[in-house]
């Protein structure tokens, strides 16, 4: 009688978490994970599926790739958009609001922009439009971040951050199979316009939802560090003091603390962040351009690859999410790995298969869309898989007291070689072809393996599945932190 009440009771239990979906925090995070994901397609896979429509070189598109490196150099001006208030609108939206808004705004305005313009006439311009697309968006990550932190309760943080996922997902399938099946419908203009509209839903749920209302005392923290820097260096000038206490308290304690935990073993942590993901990264730029060079239709390739692919990352996000529970962090991560670098080397067989319809052979029949099908199911389980997996991975590399900026650094250390090396994929691929090109993707991943191999024989305890804090990094970051006198 006993088990069976337990049992009603963890079941009760369940329903009124997945109740905690329905409510504001997490109808709102959705929102703005969907006017999050909703740019990255458009500056990227998207972008290069219009490229090469419209006549493009493999190696012109190739370099648009370096357009989301945005993404990844966004910790340069965090701390600016965390503790400056952008003129007038923050005033009257309140400073997260205010930034979100800024932001959505010059996304739509970029996307509008990118719409009239053509690859061929304007490059310049259109080029130009979608680094500040890119821009805005980074900025707009950052100002959705800060904002979850801030105004969403500990406890619903896991719920607020699965439906910010999830919106995040609908708007990579909005952004790359709606605009590709609008672009064939229609036309490009019209795709990159409707997707500009779209931006509505984050727009709307901005002047919907609330400022948070604990605020981080930014000035209070500035006046530590300004103590501090009065006590050690009791002669620098009232202004330089100023900037040299922000820079302490918003730039260089975090990552001194880092430092401090890690020692001479930080190259190693940073070097396995840096390349475990270049071999799933490197190849995304070229991802529609192949499909497009083997006789598919964009109709077909939004159905098969982006749909279709929709529902195998979740499904994929799902294994990585088991693959943490029954293995350790370290085997989840190999095994993910393993995954990727052999789901690459099927896009080379898929590539030799179908060679005489990139070669532009007459009477060539693309390959069957069931080979396509088999291709992106492996590829897209093993990316979700390998997400999750290193998503954990880096959250658990992070002091509890510095977790934001820490996290930030990680995050966009690891997009930074992928994207650089994928705006070279063109070149490689005019150069040796798409078969030899998924070959020198997958042969990225090897030097990963080894390093993390070596992170987990130095640094076994970077492996942890929980981030703790020791006594030691206690000290250190209150050796670090400017103490009020």
């Amino acid at each position: 009688m006993l088990n069976a009440d337990t049992s009603k009771f963890q079941l009760w239990n369940w329903i009124k978490d997945l109740k905690r979906y329905g409510q504001v925090e997490s109808l709102v995070l959705f929102c703005l994970g969907f006017s999050a994901g909703l740019p990255y397609l458009l500056v990227s896979a998207t972008l290069s599926a219009w490229l090469k429509e419209a006549g493009l070189e493999y190696s012109a598109i190739g370099f648009f790739a370096w357009i989301s490196l945005t993404f990844s150099i966004k910790f340069f001006w965090a701390p600016i958009i965390d503790s400056v208030r952008f003129p007038f609108i923050c005033k009257l939206l309140g400073h997260r609001r205010g930034w979100l808004i800024v932001a959505q705004l010059g996304i739509a305005l970029g996307l509008g922009a990118m719409s009239v313009l053509s690859p061929i006439n304007d490059i310049m311009l259109l080029t130009f439009a979608a680094i500040f697309v890119a821009f805005c968006s980074a900025t707009q990550d950052i100002s959705v971040d800060a904002y979850r932190i801030q105004a969403v309760k500990p406890e619903m943080q896991g719920i607020v951050t699965t439906s910010y996922i999830a919106g995040y997902r609908v708007a990579l399938l909005a952004a790359g199979a709606g605009a590709l099946l609008l672009a064939d419908s229609y036309d490009w203009s019209m795709s990159y316009q409707a997707m500009a509209g779209l931006m509505l839903v984050g727009i709307g749920t901005v002047l919907f939802m609330k400022e948070p209302e604990v605020q981080y005392d930014i000035e209070h923290e500035n006046k530590k560090a300004e103590i501090w820097c009065d006590k050690h260096w009791p002669k620098m000038p009232n202004k330089l003091r100023k900037v040299v206490a922000w820079a302490w308290s918003h730039i260089i304690e975090p990552f001194a603390n880092m430092l401090f935990r890690y020692g001479k073993f930080i190259f190693l942590l940073l070097a396995v962040v840096l390349f475990y993901r270049v071999s799933d990264i490197a190849m995304g730029n070229m991802a529609n351009p192949f499909y497009l060079a083997l006789g598919y239709s964009k109709e077909e390739i939004a159905w098969v690859t982006k749909i279709f692919g929709f529902a195998m990352v979740l499904v994929g996000s799902a294994i990585g999410g088991l693959f943490i529970a029954r293995l350790s962090l370290f085997k989840s991560m190999l095994v993910c790995l393993f995954s990727v670098i052999v789901t690459n080397l099927l896009f080379a067989g898929l590539a030799s298969y179908g060679q005489d319809c990139i070669d532009v052979v007459e009477n060539c029949a693309p390959p069957h869309l069931f080979w396509l099908g088999v291709v992106i199911s492996a590829d897209n389980l093993a990316a979700g898989a390998s997400n999750v997996v290193f998503i954990a991975f880096l959250s658990s590399q992070v002091s509890l007291a510095y977790s934001a900026t820490q996290y930030a650094l990680l995050s966009s250390i690891m997009t930074l070689l992928g994207k650089f090396v994928s705006g070279y994929s063109g070149v490689v691929v005019e150069s040796v072809g798409f078969t030899a090109f998924f070959v020198y993707v997958s042969a990225w991943g090897l030097p990963a393996i080894l390093l993390l191999c070596a992170l987990r024989y130095w640094c076994p305890f970077s492996f942890h599945e929980v981030a703790q804090e020791t006594e030691d990094d206690t000290k250190s970051d209150k050796s670090l932190r400017p103490q009020e006198s």
